[in-house]
């Protein structure tokens, strides 16, 4: 079992099952442990704690521990969505360019994903490379790719290419407002991140103004109390 993560999470990651079922058990078991070698310290130290206190720590933390890992892994692979988003933006901008230019269209795919580094252009490149070898097209690959890694764009790109058929015209309209449409939704995802960062920094705020405000006011009301007759 890989807890709360998907099978497309880790592979987005480039992680295996087992790589992350070990992670989980490592974490819960540190978890676990921790609180003992925390009362074995105080113990030496001279002080002593009723057992059931490192106990239910050691419980809290145990579980705590084994469901840490999914959480890190579900905020990294949607990082790394939005990364492979960005990617596929020129990607998909450069085979319309080259499609504009009479290129074919496995050679437009091509120079797409030759288009830049890192480990979104190589996954391109090795799902084209895979089709180049096998029964699959080029844009019936791409679509397998994303369902892998769980990025609906790149499926949502083989389907328009798939529909344009070999119409280079046709498939370059198509990517060039597909290219757009993924722009524009990078700049809403954006708007939103810092719309929902701005509130969570006015919350905080006010959250701070109210413990200030509570650490002035409620030790003179307390007294008022005391006083009273």
């Amino acid at each position: 079992l890989t807890g709360l993560v998907s099978a497309q999470d880790l592979a987005i990651l480039g992680r295996s099952p087992e790589r992350h079922r070990s992670e989980r058990v490592g974490v819960a078991i540190a978890g676990l442990l921790l609180p003992a070698v925390a009362a074995l310290v105080l113990l030496a130290a001279g002080l002593s704690l009723t057992p059931l206190v490192p106990l239910w720590v050691a419980l809290l933390l145990g579980v705590g521990g084994f469901f840490l890992p999914d959480l890190v892994v579900r905020s990294e692979a949607r990082e790394k969505r939005a990364e492979f988003r960005q990617v596929l933006a020129a990607f998909t901008q450069v085979v319309a360019l080259s499609l504009t230019s009479d290129s074919g269209l496995e050679t437009a795919l091509r120079a797409g994903a030759g288009a830049g580094t890192g480990s979104g252009f190589e996954r391109l490149r090795s799902a084209l490379r895979q089709a180049s070898f096998g029964a699959e097209t080029p844009w019936t690959a791409l679509s397998r790719l994303g369902r892998e890694l769980g990025v609906q764009e790149l499926e949502e790109l083989g389907a328009r290419v798939s529909l344009a058929g070999h119409d280079g015209a046709r498939v370059a309209e198509s990517l060039t407002s597909f290219a757009t449409t993924l722009r524009t939704r990078r700049l809403a995802e954006v708007e939103g991140q810092d719309r929902v960062a701005s509130e969570k920094m006015a919350a905080a705020t006010v959250m701070l103004f109210l413990g200030y405000t509570l650490f002035i006011v409620l030790p003179g009301f307390a007294h008022l109390l005391v006083s009273a007759p």
